[in-house]
């Protein structure tokens, strides 16, 4: 769902632009424009939302309603249109994507831009809580071979391997990663499954199994 919302500025609680969205777009500061950003640099801004639970259509038309009383009352707002020119599900065109890209390349972020950034997630919850992801079919064999194939011969730069290594040192198994290995190895069928699985993956690869320490075949060697 939708809403309607305005920006007021800190010092003077005036209100300087209207917008429509949805979720987190009233709290935002990117994809603004220069004269929004002139104002809340100064100034800062306060968020107020006007209207709540609109479909798309009402939330511009909402929208567009408001700029123009505003305008009417002479008050200086920055917004750049007229309002109600949404763009929900708009699609860019490969060439758009492509110059996205190539605008983006190379560019890192400043230390203090990392640090605000920081300081405004720290404590909020991710967008994903509470959410569950369910994989509708599993991943086909031949792709994560492909993907396997894409990322062999990369090498962790040591830096990497030594964040990885304190990272998961001295970290114990979760209680439910202990009882699937478990209950992996105890079910027969289970365990043939993954014999299975293991077999096919040596023979698209064209490589020999391995062979256990004691000289010993593997499960999936047999």
């Amino acid at each position: 769902m939708y809403y309607v919302y305005q920006h007021r500025r800190k010092d003077t609680n005036a209100v300087f632009y209207i917008g429509k969205g949805k979720g987190y777009r009233c709290n935002q500061t990117t994809g603004r424009n220069a004269y929004w950003h002139r104002v809340v640099d100064k100034h800062g801004f306060t968020v107020e939302k006007i209207l709540t639970d609109l479909d798309e259509e009402f939330a511009l038309l909402a929208e567009l309603e408001l700029i123009d009383q505003y305008k009417k009352l002479n008050l200086p707002l920055a917004n750049l249109s007229e309002g109600g020119q949404g763009t929900s599900g708009y699609k860019f065109t490969p060439e758009q994507i492509k110059n996205l890209a190539a605008a983006h390349v190379g560019h890192k972020h400043s230390p203090e831009t990392k640090a605000k950034m920081s300081a405004a997630k720290k404590g909020k919850l991710p967008n994903n809580t509470g959410k569950a992801y369910k994989m509708k079919l599993p991943m086909p064999l031949e792709l994560r071979l492909q993907l396997g194939e894409q990322r062999s011969g990369r090498v962790m730069s040591k830096e990497s391997s030594m964040k990885k290594s304190l990272a998961t040192k001295g970290r114990p198994l979760s209680k439910t990663n202990r009882e699937n290995i478990k209950r992996t190895w105890s079910d027969p069928e289970l365990r043939a499954k993954q014999s299975q699985r293991m077999k096919e993956v040596f023979a698209m690869k064209k490589i020999t199994p391995p062979v256990s320490p004691t000289s010993q075949p593997l499960p999936w060697s047999a």
